[in-house]
Parts: structure tokens; sequence; C-alpha cells
């Protein structure tokens, strides 16, 4: 029982851990972390947007892999950059985080 509470353990531990790449902050993620905080402060959805992200924060990667899939149903009606900017920012799993902390930032500056 106990080496499989260890396995378990470490799975978890695997999956949480932040790595490398969610370390690095590109230019792309930084420009689509500017306009989604902006466009969400604008819109007055900053509680529903923090609630959201909160909720999936664990599945980002999922959420990913799921957009990835639907990408040819939903480009074929919605054309656009952002989309892809998305998919692949949801790759990362400190993206949500930095997300979070750019919506708060951008409302605390509205409120001002």
């Amino acid at each position: 029982m106990s080496m499989l509470r260890n396995t378990w353990q470490g799975i978890v531990e695997w999956w949480y851990m932040p790595t490398q790449e969610d370390k690095e902050d590109p230019e792309e993620d930084a420009e689509f972390i500017s306009w989604a905080s902006k466009e969400v402060t604008k819109r007055q959805m900053t509680v529903p947007a923090i609630i959201f992200l909160e909720s999936i924060k664990p599945m980002n990667f999922i959420s990913n892999q799921l957009l990835v899939g639907l990408s040819p149903i939903v480009l074929s009606i919605f054309k656009g950059k952002r989309y892809d900017q998305l998919t692949k920012f949801l790759e990362k799993r400190g993206n949500i985080e930095r997300l979070l902390q750019a919506i708060e930032d951008e409302d605390a500056k509205l409120r001002k």
C-alpha cells in the first residue's frame, strides 16, 4: 500500500511541478496576457474570469488538447490568430497564474 501511495504522490508532484519552459515568459505570451487582461477588465468581467480561470487551472493542458482537437471546427467558423495564441498559451502550466495576476493588476489600475 505504501508503494502505491508513493507512486501516486510522485505522479501528482510531477504533474504540478513547474518546468523550465513554464518559467520563461516569451514575448508572444506577454502580448497575449496583456491583451486578454485588458479585454476582461474593459468588459468588467474580472470576477467571473478569475473564478473560471481558477477552476480550470489544474486542467489547463487538458483544455489545450481539447482546443487543439476542436480547432478544425472552430477555425472554420472563426478566423484569427488569437485561437492559435490561446492553444500555445495553455500548453505551459504557469501561464494561467500569470494571466490571473495580470487581470488583477489591470483591474486595480482601472479602479484607481
